[in-house]
């Protein structure tokens, strides 16, 4: 399922001067402390810039996605997979299918990379299974 970038909007990946930006907004979102995210995220040894996706309006960070690389063990086998996490969309741009589109984004991600899996855990099946 392909889902549009609504106008207005641009999709991109981060560089390193706009991480504390999307930081801030999972913060917010989330009323925890972005330091939180950012231990988790700085201590990952496969943390990459180019897996946190976000939805800009007027050059500001208002939705963004990120996908977790791990490599798992299926029996004696061993598989690349990719874990979304940090789906975070400002409230005042909820409702704009920025999330989709990220999610979208996230899943040619893991694909252009050859991820074999992919992984989200969610309490909110219904927004996530209109992804298939």
């Amino acid at each position: 399922m392909d889902t549009e970038i609504p106008a207005g909007f641009e999709i991109a990946s981060i560089g390193p001067d706009e991480f504390k930006k999307a930081l801030e907004l999972q913060g917010r979102v989330f009323q925890l402390p972005s330091s939180y995210f950012e231990t988790l995220v700085l201590k990952d040894p496969l943390f990459e810039y180019e897996n946190v996706l976000v939805a800009k309006h007027r050059g500001r960070i208002v939705s963004q996605v990120q996908v977790f690389p791990k490599v798992v063990r299926i029996g004696t086998a061993h598989a690349w997979m990719g874990g979304i996490g940090g789906v975070a969309t400002d409230p005042e741009y909820g409702g704009k299918g920025l999330a989709m589109a990220l999610l979208q984004g996230a899943l040619n991600l893991m694909r252009r990379k050859g991820y074999e899996i992919s992984l989200l855990f969610t309490g909110i099946h219904d927004f996530y299974r209109l992804l298939g």
